[in-house]
């Protein structure tokens, strides 16, 4: 996680329920700056990817009510048939 390129799904979800960012947090090993950004942000071009292939990308995702509303209308749409 140290060593990573941090991108996560949301950056205010990420950073109230993923230990695996705020413990190394709370140890004073990264702050939240370490998050480079967020998924839309990386889909928009808005925050940069990868620059090496030596790099190590850590991605996190705790999960959207937009994830899951997405999921619920894929299931609604398929009971319609």
């Amino acid at each position: 996680m140290v060593n990573s390129r941090c991108y996560v799904d949301s950056r205010i979800n990420v950073l109230n329920e993923a230990g695996e960012l705020l413990i190394p947090i709370e140890e004073g090993l990264i702050n939240k700056d370490h998050v480079l950004g967020e998924l839309a942000e990386l889909c928009a071009e808005k925050a940069s990817g990868r620059e090496t292939t030596e790099e190590v990308t850590f991605f996190k995702s705790v999960g959207t009510a937009l994830s899951d509303l997405s999921a619920a209308h894929l299931v609604y749409q398929l009971l319609q048939y």
